[in-house]
């Protein structure tokens, strides 16, 4: 038998939690406040768009992908590490790295960063990472026991379970956290 999924371990503490505050960051998707999935203005915009236009084949994909938008990927340096495999020459792309982290200024490379990805051929691929850490696992205990903030022990928040009724809570829940467990 396989081992128990983290995810579906979260899911079932989060919905044995009674607490009105409870979130559950650890569903990979965006929610509404009623639970079901959020699908963004612009993603609807753009099915829309793609299904209105017969100029697009909409036959399935060659099994190793569209050609012209698979040359390259752009991942930044350093990264996860499953990033090489996920996204390397096992699936038909080239990675290639930016620069992301200076370690002399210990923020970004912004400079770094923007001169490599000018530089990229037109329809490559760029990996972004849009947040700043994953909570430690000692603040991931908080969140759960205090706040009622349900999350993978690692505390990677993917896609959070975040809506306009929640976000002033969570907020004001990280906030306490990493003020009483610092990660560094």
């Amino acid at each position: 038998m396989s081992p128990p999924d983290p995810i579906l371990g979260t899911a079932i503490a989060y919905k044995k939690d009674n607490s009105p505050y409870k979130i559950n960051l650890g569903i990979g998707a965006y929610r509404t406040n009623k639970g079901t999935p959020y699908v963004f203005k612009v993603v609807k915009e753009a099915e829309k768009e793609i299904l209105e236009d017969e100029s697009i084949d909409k036959e399935y994909l060659p099994i190793d992908g569209l050609p012209e938008l698979k040359p390259y990927v752009y991942l930044s340096n350093p990264t996860w590490a499953n990033h090489h495999n996920i996204f390397g020459p096992g699936v038909g792309l080239t990675i290639r790295e930016y620069p992301y982290w200076d370690p002399v200024t210990k923020g970004v490379d912004f400079e770094g960063l923007t001169r490599v990805l000018r530089e990229a051929p037109l329809r490559s691929a760029v990996v972004l990472h849009a947040c700043a850490h994953n909570p430690t696992e000692a603040q991931c205990e908080l969140l759960t026991s205090k706040w009622h903030v349900y999350l993978l022990k690692n505390g990677r928040i993917s896609m959070a379970g975040i809506n306009e009724d929640n976000v002033d809570y969570l907020v004001e829940a990280i906030d306490d956290v990493v003020r009483q467990l610092p990660s560094s």
